[in-house]
């Protein structure tokens, strides 16, 4: 059986681009005075499902002690050291 699929659309109107999922709405200003399309996909569920997850991004980590970092800062009490960007 195939992976389920949606349509992912972007779409350009003269306040700013927005993005659409299965013709709904999800992300962007509604393109009150209409708009052009500007890219079509066909993405696996599975794909955006992992996305989410965030499976394929590393957590950002405290380069003194390794620990993970909680909005920038270190969650270990003992280091408390601050990532700057």
């Amino acid at each position: 059986m195939p992976n389920p699929q949606v349509y992912i659309d972007i779409v350009g109107g003269i306040e700013g681009p927005s993005v659409y999922i299965n013709d709904i709405r999800v992300a962007g200003p509604k393109p009150w005075a209409g708009g052009a399309l500007l890219h079509h996909f066909l993405v696996d569920v599975k794909d955006i499902e992992d996305a989410l997850k965030g499976s394929n991004r590393s957590v950002a980590t405290c380069i003194v002690c390794s620990e993970p970092l909680d909005a920038g800062a270190c969650k270990n009490r003992r280091c408390r050291a601050f990532v700057q960007d």
